[in-house]
């Protein structure tokens, strides 16, 4: 059986997004003639964490741990909030009006390049030189963010010749935290999207989630193909009879950002209800997860408080059995530069679940595509207000007018999306790159 060598920071016990794409890849690459050998971080800085997860990481999947300093145990200490969630400190520094605050974000964005997890990546490089050493490993993969990973499977493909793949579940310089949220400076910005060209040339392979994606690194890439995130089918319960809920339910499930403020959404839901009786009686907007404050405030003062929901976080397997029984899930892209590439894993679980999505994003993006091809809500765009209530509504009413509620999501067009199935692009390019 051949052997990879895989750089990922995020892994459980994390249980961000960044986390699965390789957890559950892993997993399924040995079904396809492959090793996984894993390397990460023994104590990352994770937006949550569910120890539960660790169960998920097959047996056969060997994991190296390597300790790292990280600059976020520093920030915590300074601001007094020594113990709190590292990154949970961090996720509303672009809110916060503190000079400390913007002193941080400043630091961040500038001094940190490509990325705060440098230091944590040059330390695993160290421990996979020395595992190349004992093992015969005959591929290496870089998965970012953090970018900084790209960085040492770089190295270390120049210092053993064995071939390397990067790979990107999100884009590089060009990802709206940094810099759009972050303000990253032009000069920090011009060092980084150097460090980028020089990865993506040297890179044997680059693989990337969306053709958005392809499409902005194609000029700078020797060998580029999109394999797009995915579900696993054994995630969900197979089992399970979707019944409508006593109320009309749409969910929002995982952690909802600034940028995902949607104003006329919330105003459609507000107005909505003030102009149909039944669905003020009925309607729940549930949001399971991290929502930012503001948001829900906004909802509040347009009148929709009673119908908010705020279950708080839950473990991934609650969230999965979640998308399940509700009525309606809702999604949103991010209101960034590059959005029309954004198609977050997220999606994908919502799509595994076969429950209708309503979304909200560029209707000419690549998650538009995805939906268009799966058979839900068409995408509408953000100032789309007229859509939304139009959409929303005829939801609602065929919800009320069928004792089954809202039909679920047909299986056509989603067998692609299966881990399984791209685990099986994804070992046939290791193949490619490696002969």
């Amino acid at each position: 059986m051949k052997k990879v060598l895989i750089f990922s920071y995020y892994w459980p016990p994390a249980s961000s997004v960044g986390v699965w794409r390789f957890l559950k890849m892993s997993n399924y690459l040995l079904d396809n003639d492959w090793q996984p050998i894993v390397i990460t971080v023994k104590s990352g800085a994770y937006t949550a964490m569910d120890p539960k997860l660790e169960e998920e990481v097959g047996p056969r999947v060997r994991v190296y741990k390597t300790a790292s300093p990280d600059p976020y145990r520093l920030y915590n200490i300074l601001r007094g909030a020594k113990g709190k969630d590292l990154p949970e400190a961090m996720s509303n520094l672009a809110e916060s009006k503190s000079a400390f605050h913007k002193f941080s974000i400043w630091v961040r964005s500038n001094l940190f390049i490509p990325d705060p997890k440098i230091g944590w990546a040059f330390k695993a490089l160290k421990q996979a030189k020395q595992i190349c050493k004992e093992e015969k490993i005959d591929a290496i993969i870089s998965t970012g963010p953090p970018n900084s990973v790209h960085l040492a499977g770089m190295r270390l493909a120049k210092a053993t010749q064995i071939p390397w793949m990067m790979d990107f579940r999100d884009p590089w310089t060009s990802n709206y935290l940094v810099a759009e949220i972050m303000g990253r400076s032009k000069w920090a910005n011009a060092i980084d999207y150097k460090l980028e060209t020089k990865a993506l040339k040297r890179a044997d392979k680059v693989v990337v989630v969306s053709d958005g994606m392809q499409a902005e690194y194609q000029d700078r890439a020797k060998d580029l193909m999109v394999i797009p995130n995915g579900f696993d089918n054994q995630d969900y319960n197979q089992d399970f009879t979707y019944q409508k809920q006593e109320k009309f339910t749409i969910s929002y499930i995982g952690s909802l950002k600034p940028n995902q403020d949607i104003g006329a959404l919330w105003e459609a839901f507000a107005e909505l209800v003030k102009e149909n009786e039944q669905l003020n009686d009925k309607l729940v907007i549930e949001f399971l997860g991290s929502t930012n404050e503001f948001i829900l405030d906004k909802l509040r003062n347009l009148g929709c408080e009673k119908h908010i929901s705020t279950p708080g976080r839950v473990s991934h397997k609650e969230a999965v059995q979640h998308m399940q029984k509700t009525d309606m899930l809702l999604f949103v892209i991010p209101q960034a530069s590059y959005n029309k590439s954004i198609i977050t894993g997220k999606l994908f679980e919502y799509i595994g679940a076969k429950t209708p999505i309503f979304s909200v994003g560029p209707t000419d993006g690549d998650a538009s595509k995805v939906i268009d091809r799966v058979g839900t809500f068409p995408m509408l765009d953000y100032q789309d207000k007229a859509g939304m209530k139009k959409h929303l509504l005829a939801a609602f009413n065929t919800w009320s007018s069928s004792e089954n509620g809202l039909p679920r999501l047909a299986g056509e067009g989603t067998e692609k999306f299966t881990r399984q199935s791209l685990t099986k692009d994804l070992a046939q390019a290791l193949n490619e790159m490696i002969s």
